[in-house]
């Protein structure tokens, strides 16, 4: 599998005992970024991974993951979760309050799946966060709904790290069943 974006603004380091994933907070430029990986053609899939942000200056990251082009956004400073394409444009972003905290390991899962087909497609978006150490809840945390959607895209990761570190370990990417 390829990675597009995640070199330079990533290192692997051990943390807790074990190699993680580290997007770290000292890049003059691309603190906030997306990264992909595998084929743009994917569809109808679920990205979950176990994330966990670092504290500095009393500021939190933000951390998150992509699929089909919509960005799942554990948002630190605002303590928000927020469903959205483009943070330039939230035409169509779903966000509520979600306190989290520093040092504290969660497990962000992302859902993309197509409801009708085209010409009238809705891409129909659920995005869950939880406690690692504690079991999966059955409800999603958050649902969105795009009726101009994008209908495929690769699977990512997304964080901003420029207030502190992102420490993100056990990615997957699965097709809905």
């Amino acid at each position: 599998m390829s990675w597009v974006g995640a070199r330079y603004r990533h290192v692997i380091r051990d943390v807790d005992g074990s190699p993680a994933l580290v997007k770290i907070s000292t890049i003059p430029k691309g603190a906030r970024s997306r990264s992909w990986m595998g084929p743009s053609d994917l569809s109808e899939y679920t990205i979950s991974a176990d994330v966990r942000g670092a504290r500095d200056n009393d500021k939190l990251p933000d951390i998150g993951l992509t699929a089909h082009g919509y960005v799942l956004d554990l948002m630190g400073q605002s303590q928000q979760l927020q469903i959205r394409t483009w943070s330039a444009q939230l035409r169509m972003a779903e966000t509520i309050d979600f306190p989290w905290k520093e040092n504290t390991w969660y497990r962000m899962k992302f859902r993309a799946e197509i409801e009708s087909e085209p010409p009238a497609s809705v891409t129909v978006l659920k995005g869950k966060v939880w406690p690692r150490d504690e079991p999966e809840p059955k409800e999603w945390t958050i649902t969105a709904r795009d009726e101009s959607p994008n209908l495929n895209a690769s699977p990512g990761l997304y964080g901003n790290a420029k207030d502190a570190e992102i420490y993100i370990d056990n990615v997957e990417v699965k097709a809905n069943e």
